[in-house]
Parts: C-alpha cells; sequence; structure tokens
C-alpha cells in the first residue's frame, strides 16, 4: 500500500495518541514515524529532516499548546519546501466551519476522535492514491 520507508510525522500534545498514531501506522507497514507535542516542534522536525529522506506524510490535532494545528498547517501550506505534504487532521473537533477551514488551506483529510483503524487506513488510503494520481 505505502512504499517502504515512507516516513509520517505525527504531531498531538497527548502522548497516548501519539503512542495510538505509532502502532496503528505500524499496522498498515508505516514505520518511518516522527513524532511532535505540538505545531513548533513539527516545524523543527520539518526544518531539520534529512534531505534523503523527507516526511511524506503529517497527522496533525487540531487543539494543542504553543502552536496550534491550523496556525502549523498554514504555515507549511505558505511554505513552497513544505506545501506539498500531505496532512491528515485528527482531532476532537467536529464544527463543520473547522473542517471547511482545514481543507480550504490545504488539509488532504479530515478524522474526529475517536476512531478505529479501518478509517485511518481509509483516509491514508485515500490520500496516498490521490497524491499518487497527481505525480
Amino acid at each position: 500500500m505505502f512504499p517502504a520507508g515512507t516516513r509520517v510525522l505525527v504531531v498531538d500534545n497527548a502522548d497516548g495518541l501519539r503512542s495510538m498514531m505509532r502502532m496503528l501506522l505500524a499496522k498498515l507497514g508505516l514505520t518511518e514515524v516522527i513524532e511532535a507535542e505540538n505545531g513548533k516542534v513539527a516545524l523543527e522536525r520539518l526544518k531539520n529532516q534529512p534531505i534523503q529522506a523527507p516526511i511524506q506524510l503529517i497527522t496533525l490535532d487540531w487543539n494543542m499548546p504553543v502552536m496550534d494545528g491550523f496556525t502549523f498547517l498554514n504555515e507549511i501550506k505558505a511554505h513552497p519546501q513544505y506545501q506539498s505534504i500531505p496532512v491528515l487532521i485528527v482531532t476532537a473537533e467536529d464544527d463543520a466551519v473547522k473542517v471547511m477551514d482545514a481543507l480550504t488551506v490545504g488539509a488532504a483529510g479530515y478524522i474526529v476522535k475517536p476512531f478505529d483503524e479501518a478509517l485511518l487506513q481509509e483516509k491514508l488510503c485515500s490520500i496516498w492514491q490521490s497524491i499518487s494520481i497527481e505525480k
């Protein structure tokens, strides 16, 4: 499904959710996972990523301290180096306006917590398929 070595950045302030995402992503064959507890740390991870092994997918929580998900999404979508990285919003926010805001800025998908492995797989496969078609 996903090419070997696909690198995923999981951004969420909850340690438990980052651990759960790591486990679910591993079941999907995505074992190259980098974690960040907020948008500011996530930006640092992006800036310091190795050129030969770039981050290819981001899962992003909406509500976080220091820098929230919406601010982070705006930052990376405004930066030419990062704007093509697909971002899946994974949050408890189910407000239709926030969903539309995220999609308008450039999020590739949106999942509301709690979610299951099947829904995560479906969303990630859909995102991966759409970027494979674009290439």
